[in-house]
């Protein structure tokens, strides 16, 4: 039997996810346990102060949009149970999802059954800003990969991946005040992007800090490099400056 997780809404089996109309979901604050997958037909909230724990089998599928509105002295934490959990894929949002003050480790790529995904974060033509976010412990080809959407990044800390900090993929978006560190692949990878990037660090990264191609045009201003392998590289006819 192939199991396809995007056929699937099971918001009704987790007693901690409020049913707020047919299409619209809320974690409330307090400490939840995730044994298996959640899988929503719909946009959700995860109110400030939720402290999500995840086995390894457990992920986050959200058909929809994610508000996760965590606040500086009362953050959101996304956490493995043991080793790491496997992360969070929004697909298909009509509406701009928003992340902030949140603390996301210790996730793996997303693969179950027909889904094979590269990111532990994943937006799929899902619009999407990121504030004061940090991603710590990362084993996938991406910390967080977004697809043919536009973005923003805004204090952004992603440190520790076995592969690819930011992987963006015919997307449009601006980086700033962020910081990528031990890094096992790129910081930013971009492909087919247009992406505007300032005031951001890349420490201790095996390969590139900046990777450009298919056709991405990348404007990088204020930027410091250290302990790299390459700061910036441009391929198949991208524009960088």
């Amino acid at each position: 039997e192939i199991n396809n997780q995007l056929l699937v809404n099971n918001a009704e089996e987790f007693s901690f996810i409020e049913k707020l109309n047919k299409d619209k979901y809320k974690i409330n604050q307090g400490n939840w346990n995730i044994s298996k997958p959640v899988i929503l037909d719909g946009d959700l909230q995860i109110s400030a102060g939720a402290n999500l724990t995840f086995n390894s089998e457990a992920y986050i599928i959200i058909k929809g949009s994610l508000s996760a509105l965590g606040e500086k002295l009362n953050p959101i934490n996304l956490k493995a149970k043991s080793n790491a959990w496997k992360g969070i894929y929004v697909l298909n949002a009509k509406k701009k999802s928003s992340l902030k003050n949140i603390n996301i480790s210790n996730i793996a790529s997303l693969q179950d059954g027909l889904l094979s995904l590269s990111g532990g974060i994943t937006f799929y033509k899902s619009d999407v800003d990121f504030e004061s976010v940090t991603i710590e412990n990362v084993i996938a080809e991406d910390a967080i990969n977004i697809v043919e959407s536009t973005f923003s990044l805004n204090s952004v800390i992603i440190d520790g991946t076995s592969s690819d900090g930011l992987d963006s993929d015919f997307s449009k978006g601006t980086i700033v005040k962020s910081k990528f560190s031990n890094i096992g692949g790129d910081a930013l990878d971009f492909s087919g992007s247009n992406a505007v990037i300032t005031n951001s660090s890349a420490i201790n990264v095996k390969d590139k800090a900046v990777s450009v191609g298919e056709k991405s045009f990348i404007d990088i201003n204020n930027i410091k490099f250290y302990k790299i392998g390459i700061g910036v590289a441009s391929k198949d006819g991208s524009i960088v400056e």
